[in-house]
């Protein structure tokens, strides 16, 4: 079986962040230099904030620093006249988490529920602001898909005054309207409109930890399914003839899967389809025997009525993050989805005919085939 979920508890957790405008000096932390232009005071402030959980592999850590724009750190300096009381906040993301980064998505700042996204400390990153306005941070930590995936880890914790970023932010009264590059870069005297330099200091404050109970284990992983003998004389007279019904079955712990899926491989024929010329889709399985019975095995889903297509697992280091889409769809099937969402163990019925090779009259004889399934689940 290949693909894993993880289930995980994250404990009460919020973030310490220090509000220090800095100017005329480079700061250093956790070996990050930062420097900032002169002529403004230095001014502190501690903000907590909680995190919100995003899904089941994503958490972020939220907090709204606008009551800045009614206080000092971004207020009118002498010689610096606007018409309106709005700023533009050309913000930097310095990431701290280096450490973490085998674990976690390279981290983007949102700010303003996605209405500007920071990425790194490339320039003229900006939010427009007004006085009194809200001004909300987000900080995204989401796991790896190729994390959870690869690999059966152990628990991952981010300590308490674990440091997560660093933000910058310049504050420029500016006169020019719209909300580009070049109306920010437009008729730009910084030197001369300069309102404030501030630093955020985003760290955790309690210890996070991230749990995994990630494997499901099938009931029957090697069954040897039976068929009733069937004769001659009914393989004539019919299309199929029905020589058994099996199940396969999937164990979860706890409810954690949400989504299951299946495909099937001929274990004697990989590249086989389940197709015949002429004919098309049968489910058909390779059997030694076919060339002297004439007669071939085929295998249909009990709820769909559809015969499988078959297919070659996926590659062995287990890379399943979604459902294939469009022609990598094809033989990839969902798995009893609703007794997955209500906590019961979930069972597939599938059902294994008898056919007759077109335009051949079938002979007595065995037949045998072999089929290997591989589950995945998220």
């Amino acid at each position: 079986m290949k693909g894993k979920i993880i289930h995980w508890f994250i404990s009460m957790m919020a973030l310490v962040i220090l509000f220090k405008p800095s100017f005329s000096f480079a700061y250093t932390f956790e070996g990050i230099d930062v420097g900032g232009p002169s002529g403004v005071p230095t001014q502190e402030k501690y903000i907590s904030a909680n995190y919100n959980r995003v899904g089941y592999n994503e958490v972020v850590y939220r907090w709204n620093i606008g009551e800045i724009m009614a206080g000092d750190y971004c207020k009118r300096r002498s010689g610096v006249t606007n018409s309106t009381d709005r700023f533009w906040l050309e913000i930097k993301y310095f990431d701290t988490q280096d450490k973490n980064s085998q674990y976690f998505e390279r981290r983007l700042l949102e700010v303003n529920n996605h209405l500007v996204t920071i990425d790194g400390t490339g320039p003229y990153q900006f939010a427009i602001v007004d006085r009194g306005e809200s001004l909300i941070f987000d900080l995204r930590l989401k796991l790896k898909d190729t994390f959870l995936y690869n690999s059966t880890p152990a628990d991952i914790s981010i300590p308490a005054n674990t440091p997560l970023a660093i933000i910058t932010m310049l504050c420029v009264d500016k006169t020019t309207s719209g909300n580009t590059v070049a109306d920010y870069q437009a008729n730009d005297n910084r030197a001369y409109k300069y309102n404030s330099f501030s630093m955020i200091k985003v760290t955790s404050a309690n210890e996070a930890t991230f749990s995994f109970a990630r494997t499901c284990t099938l009931e029957d992983n090697n069954q040897t399914v039976k068929l009733k003998d069937v004769t001659v004389k009914e393989l004539n007279e019919n299309d199929e003839v029905l020589g058994k019904t099996f199940d396969i079955g999937l164990n979860c712990p706890g409810g954690s899967v949400k989504n299951a899926y299946i495909l099937f491989t001929d274990a004697l024929f990989p590249e086989n389809t389940g197709t015949l010329p002429s004919v098309g889709a049968i489910g058909r399985l390779h059997s030694p025997e076919t060339a002297n019975t004439y007669t071939v095995l085929s295998v249909k889903d009990s709820v769909t009525k559809q015969y499988l297509t078959y297919r070659q697992p996926l590659i062995a280091n287990g890379d399943f993050f979604n459902k294939p889409t469009g022609d990598q769809a094809a033989g990839f099937y969902s798995f009893n989805q609703e007794a997955l969402t209500i906590n019961q163990k979930p069972k597939h019925r599938y059902e294994v005919y008898y056919r007759k090779l077109p335009n051949k009259t079938p002979k007595g004889g065995t037949i045998s085939a072999k089929m290997t399934y591989n589950i995945y689940y998220d």
